[in-house]
C-alpha cells in the first residue's frame, strides 16, 4: 500500500528492513533508540525459509531431546560467533537491551557476569593435538614457535596495502610449512581460516585480536548461552515489545527505482507473499536498508545415518534471496557491486559443521581429560594432523536454554570436507553423522562404540561459510552508503567498511549503524576498534 508524506521525520519516516541477520536487527534498536523512529514504523521482511543469519547456525533435530520451538527462527542453533569485549558498536548494542532472565540488566551486563564467573582468561584455551597414527599428543599452545622467516612475512605482510592484498591469497605469501606449523593450527582454529583464503583478513585478525592470548580464547566474549538465545531472541524481544513489523515468509524479488532525479530514489519492493506477487509502494522520507549475501545459502543436513546432500556445483546451488536480490541490484548499477566472486568458488569456502548431543555425561568427561580442559569452562581443540582439519569445542554446560542436564553438547566444524579421512576413507561431506564422529574419536584415540551408542549427531554442510575471505576485485563488494540511491543503504558481511573485519558479529552491526546514522542524518559515527598493535609487536616480533 501506497502512504502520504512529506520531509523524512523519525514521525513520518517508515524504514523498511530486508533480511533475516543481526544487522537488520541491530539497525532496527538503533532507529528506535537514536533517530526516534516509531517501532511501529519499522517493517522487517525475512525469508524465513532460508538460513540467513550472520551468526554461525544449524537446525535442531528434535532427535537431541531438545524443543525446536523454543528457536521461532526454524530452530537455528548457534554454535560460535566471534564476540570481542572491545567490539564497540556491539557492546554498545547489547547495553541497550534488557535480559530475558533479569530485565532490569542488560544483556551486555549479563555478559560481563558470565566472563567474571567463568574467570578464564588463562584456563578457556585453545589446544592442539596431533596424532600420527600411533601416537597422539596435546601440544603446549602457550609456545607457537614462529620461525624468523615466517616472522618476516607476517611483519611484510602487516604493512601491505589493502589494495595490495585484496587479491592475494594466504598461501601465497607463506610457505608450506608454515602451514602444518602449530602457529597456524591455532591460528586457523580460532579465527577458521583456510590455506586459500586471501591475506588482507590475514593482516586485519592480526591487528584485531591480541596474540598473546593467542593460546586461549580470552579476548572472546560468550553469553550465558548459545548466541541465538544469548542475543538474537532479546533483541527479537525488544523489538516485538516496540511494535516493530516482523514478516515472515517474505520474498523480495527487486527494488522499484525512481530515476527521475539523482541520486535516484528506491520507491518499493517488489514481493512475493504465500505465492502472491505484490508491490510495496515507499513515500519520498522513506529509507530501505538491505543485507546483501548470506553464508548459509545451499546448506545442507546430515543426521547419523545418513550424509548432507552433496555439495553443488555453482550451476546447482541454491542461493537464497539475499543473494538473489544482490544479483538483481547488481544489474542495475555498478555501485551495488558483484556477488559472482563470492558464491562460484565452493570449493574454496565450504565447511561442514557438526553437533553431538550426549546422553551419558561420562562420555563427555572423557573428551575433558583427554586434553586436559578446567572444570566451568569452555576449550577449543585443533586437530593438527585431521585431513579434515577439524576443530572441536567443549563448550560450557548447558548451551541451550531447553537442554536436558543429562544431555551435554559437543560441537565442532571441518575446513576441508572434501578431502578423504584419516580414519574414514572418504569426504567428510559424504559421511553419515557416526562416521564423522567416529573420525574425531580415532583422531583422540578414544573407542569408538560406547560414545555412538550415547550420541545423536547432526551434521550441516555450508557451501559458502567463508565466502567473505575469498579473493576478489576492488569494487565487488559494495559500499554501505550508496551515491547513486538517496534513500537507501546496504549492510552485512558482504558490504565493505574501513579498518574493520568480516566474520565477526562487529560487522554486522557496525554496518547497520552505518546506514541509520546516514539515511537518518544523525551527527554520529560508529566507533572502529583498533586492535591489539602495540602488543601484537611487543610479544611476537
Amino acid at each position: 500500500p501506497s502512504r502520504q508524506g512529506g520531509r523524512r521525520k523519525s514521525e513520518g519516516v517508515h524504514a523498511w528492513l530486508v533480511g533475516a541477520d543481526i544487522g537488520c536487527l541491530a539497525a532496527a534498536v538503533h532507529l528506535i533508540q537514536d533517530a526516534k523512529v516509531p517501532g511501529s514504523q519499522i517493517h522487517i521482511l525475512k525469508n524465513s525459509a532460508s538460513q540467513s543469519h550472520i551468526l554461525e547456525s544449524f537446525p535442531v533435530n528434535k532427535g537431541f531431546g531438545l524443543d525446536k520451538e523454543s528457536y521461532p527462527e526454524e530452530g537455528q542453533l548457534s554454535p560460535i560467533r566471534i564476540l570481542n569485549r572491545d567490539y564497540v558498536c556491539t557492546n554498545e548494542l547489547l547495553s541497550r537491551i534488557p535480559s530475558l532472565s533479569a530485565p532490569m540488566r542488560s544483556v551486555q551486563e549479563e555478559l560481563i557476569e558470565t566472563e567474571n564467573d567463568r574467570n578464564l582468561c588463562e584456563d578457556f584455551q585453545t589446544k592442539v593435538i596431533t596424532n600420527d597414527g600411533q601416537n597422539m599428543q596435546v601440544l603446549d599452545a602457550q609456545r607457537l614457535e614462529l620461525c624468523l622467516g615466517d616472522r618476516g612475512r607476517i611483519k611484510k605482510m602487516m604493512f601491505e596495502s589493502k589494495k595490495n592484498l585484496m587479491k592475494t591469497r594466504i598461501m601465497d605469501i607463506f610457505d608450506q610449512e608454515f602451514f602444518h606449523s602449530k602457529f597456524w593450527s591455532i591460528w586457523a582454529t580460532k579465527y577458521v581460516f583456510m590455506v586459500l583464503l586471501f591475506a588482507q583478513y590475514g593482516m586485519k585478525l592480526t591487528l584485531e585480536w591480541d596474540f598473546t592470548n593467542l593460546h586461549t580464547l580470552g579476548p572472546i566474549d560468550s553469553t550465558p548461552y548459545e548466541l541465538f538465545n544469548g542475543i538474537i531472541i532479546p533483541i527479537t524481544s525488544y523489538l516485538q515489545a516496540h511494535g516493530v513489523e516482523i514478516e515472515h515468509n517474505v520474498n523480495v524479488l527487486d527494488v522499484m527505482m525512481n530515476s527521475e532525479t539523482y541520486p535516484a530514489l528506491a520507491s518499493g519492493l517488489k514481493i512475493s507473499q504465500s505465492g502472491t506477487e505484490e508491490i510495496i509502494n515507499f513515500c519520498p522520507q522513506d529509507i530501505l536498508i538491505i543485507t546483501v549475501g548470506s553464508i548459509f545459502a545451499g546448506s545442507t543436513i546430515g543426521t547419523n545415518k545418513s550424509p548432507p546432500a552433496p555439495i553443488p556445483n555453482v550451476e546447482e546451488l541454491k542461493l537464497d534471496d539475499s543473494w538473489n536480490l544482490w544479483f538483481q541490484l547488481s544489474q542495475k548499477h555498478p555501485e551495488f557491486g558483484n556477488p559472482s566472486p563470492f558464491c562460484a568458488r565452493i570449493a574454496e569456502s565450504a565447511i561442514e559443521c557438526f553437533l553431538v548431543a550426549l546422553d551419558d555425561w561420562a562420555c563427555f568427561e572423557r573428551f575433558k581429560s583427554l586434553v586436559h580442559a578446567p572444570p566451568h569452562t569452555g576449550t577449543l581443540v585443533s586437530l593438527k594432523d585431521s585431513n579434515w582439519r577439524l576443530s572441536i569445542n567443549l563448550p560450557r554446560q548447558p548451551s541451550l536454554t531447553s537442554q536436558p542436564e543429562s544431555a551435554p553438547l559437543i560441537w565442532g566444524y571441518a575446513l576441508s570436507p572434501s578431502e578423504e579421512g584419516n580414519f574414514i576413507r572418504k569426504p567428510m561431506s559424504s559421511c553419515s553423522g557416526d562416521e564423522v564422529l567416529t573420525e574425531v574419536l580415532q583422531q583422540m584415540q578414544l573407542p569408538p562404540g560406547l560414545t555412538l551408542e550415547h550420541s545423536t549427531v547432526v551434521t550441516s554442510l555450508m557451501p559458502l561459510a567463508t565466502a567473505q575471505y575469498l579473493t576478489r576485485d576492488e569494487g565487488d563488494r559494495p559500499k554501505a552508503i550508496l551515491n547513486t540511491v538517496r534513500n537507501m543503504a546496504l549492510i552485512g558481511q558482504f558490504v565493505e567498511l574501513p579498518n574493520d573485519t568480516v566474520f565477526s558479529m562487529e560487522y554486522s552491526v557496525r554496518s547497520a549503524q552505518t546506514a541509520v546514522y546516514h539515511l537518518m542524518s544523525l551527527d554520529k559515527q560508529p566507533k572502529a576498534h583498533k586492535g591489539y598493535w602495540d602488543s601484537f609487536w611487543a610479544d611476537l616480533l
